[in-house]
């Protein structure tokens, strides 16, 4: 919507913002969805006592970006105010929904976690429709995001059927450290993950100084989260399946849907090569059809993409969240070798995105071909 709308600068201004909020809301969760996840489930946290802990460490999380924001960046008080209630809500959201995976319903949890996505396409639509600067100020951006933000958590919140909330003294130290101490471990992998699109986006911004060519990298990167979407909404759930089954029986699935994944993967991509003009023209406008090739370039990152998350969650249930984290730093650093070396050129940071994603890939199958599938 934006993309048709508002053009190639707006777009590429939006996912700016979404990327940055999503690697700070991730980093600074430091790891507490999976470890409250992983918490209830074996029973050494009651879900009363994680809801307090999701709810403090996000009220944390927004005092330290308001005081970044206002006092270090000098950002002024509205700008300081939205982009840390943002954050703030974002990691409350993301904590309150890994408390969610380990006591309700998979329907339950499905809704929890579609509902950013459906409420945030809501807005746009209702902030376009009123010609409101969505993409083309950063507050008004920022504004959204929080009002979706605030919205989840508070579904969160009452998903979570607390009657009421616990106090802090009901924790005792030992249980926080162990439970901090269990998600830096993906923790590093998570904010990995989120920082290759802020980085990418940087370069082609602040180094290139191509502010509309944002635009065009993020919608390749639109059409591989579509394509990636089904799987990382089910990703919580297959690692809660995968937390219960014993290693034979995470091997074989893990073969089976790795397998159909990269099948169904690649003829998407197949098609997207094939039709790429058409199907620009459609999702985003006829402002994009000069670089259609790029899009579909960086689209073609799905079948890894997904491999490299299959991956991820098949060593998390198996025990081993710090060995994930590598294929993820390794993306990382590949991306930013690729940028440093040839990425002159929108085409050649597209180049360098794909090359980072395949060599991730190759990465993940030599770690899991030294797995042995033991809990």
């Amino acid at each position: 919507m934006v993309a048709h709308l508002r053009g190639p600068a707006a777009q590429g201004s939006f996912s700016a913002i979404k990327a940055e909020i999503d690697f700070l809301a991730v980093t600074l969760c430091f790891g507490l969805p999976q470890a409250l996840f992983f918490a209830i489930q074996t029973r050494h946290l009651t879900q009363r006592d994680g809801v307090l802990v999701a709810l403090t460490h996000s009220l944390i999380a927004t005092l330290a970006v308001w005081l970044w924001s206002s006092v270090i960046a000098d950002q002024g008080t509205l700008a300081s105010l939205l982009y840390s209630g943002t954050v703030g809500a974002a990691v409350a959201y993301s904590s309150l929904r890994g408390a969610a995976l380990a006591s309700r319903t998979t329907t339950e949890f499905s809704v929890l976690s579609a509902a950013p996505g459906v409420l945030l396409l809501a807005v746009v639509v209702l902030a376009l429709c009123f010609e409101l600067p969505t993409g083309e100020s950063r507050n008004w951006t920022l504004g959204l995001f929080s009002v979706v933000y605030l919205v989840t958590s508070v579904m969160g919140i009452a998903s979570s059927r607390v009657p009421r909330l616990p106090r802090l003294t009901d924790l005792s130290l030992r249980r926080l450290q162990e439970l901090y101490r269990y998600g830096g471990a993906t923790w590093l992998s998570a904010s990995t993950q989120s920082a290759g699109a802020l980085c990418a986006f940087a370069w082609l911004e602040h180094v290139l100084v191509l502010p509309e060519e944002v635009g065009i990298f993020s919608a390749g990167l639109v059409l591989v989260s579509l394509l990636v979407t089904p799987l990382n909404l089910a990703a919580p759930l297959l690692l809660k399946h995968w937390t219960g089954r014993n290693a034979e029986g995470r091997k074989d699935e893990f073969l089976y849907l790795s397998g159909a994944f990269i099948a169904l993967a690649a003829v998407l991509c197949g098609m997207v090569a094939l039709s790429r003009d058409a199907i620009v023209a459609v999702a985003f406008g006829a402002a994009y059809l000069d670089h259609s090739g790029v899009i579909a370039l960086t689209a073609c990152a799905v079948p890894t993409q997904g491999l490299t998350k299959i991956v991820g969650i098949a060593l998390s249930a198996a025990g081993n969240p710090g060995t994930a984290a590598l294929v993820d730093i390794a993306r990382l650093m590949a991306l930013a070798s690729g940028l440093l070396f040839w990425g002159d050129s929108l085409q050649n940071v597209a180049i360098a995105w794909l090359v980072a994603e395949y060599s991730s890939a190759l990465i993940a199958i030599a770690i899991l071909a030294r797995q042995r599938w033991k809990r």
